[in-house]
């Protein structure tokens, strides 16, 4: 069976609406630089996809990852604090 990013396109060609979608989700096989740019190149969309574990460029945006930088999970922590506090715990 063929890789379920190959069949985006058909998939885009066949659709049952006439108007395309802003965006488009897809699941980790959608994870990947060429279809993020030819979607958007092509088709004016944007791809919204979980990264694969070993994806190189961190978002799609170019926005860090969450938590990938000590300040961010800092934060996480003292929220997690306030929270616990909020709820007796």
């Amino acid at each position: 069976s063929p890789h379920e990013v190959t069949l985006v396109e058909a998939t885009l060609e066949r659709r049952f609406t006439r108007a395309l979608p802003e965006r488009l989700i897809g699941d980790r096989a959608y994870d990947s630089n060429a279809l993020d740019d030819k979607l958007r190149a092509d088709w004016g969309m944007e791809l919204i996809a979980p990264h694969q574990p070993t994806r190189r460029r961190k978002t799609q945006d170019g926005r860090e990852e969450p938590g990938t930088c000590r300040k961010a999970a800092a934060e996480v922590r003292a929220r997690l604090r306030v929270r616990r506090k909020a709820f007796g715990g």
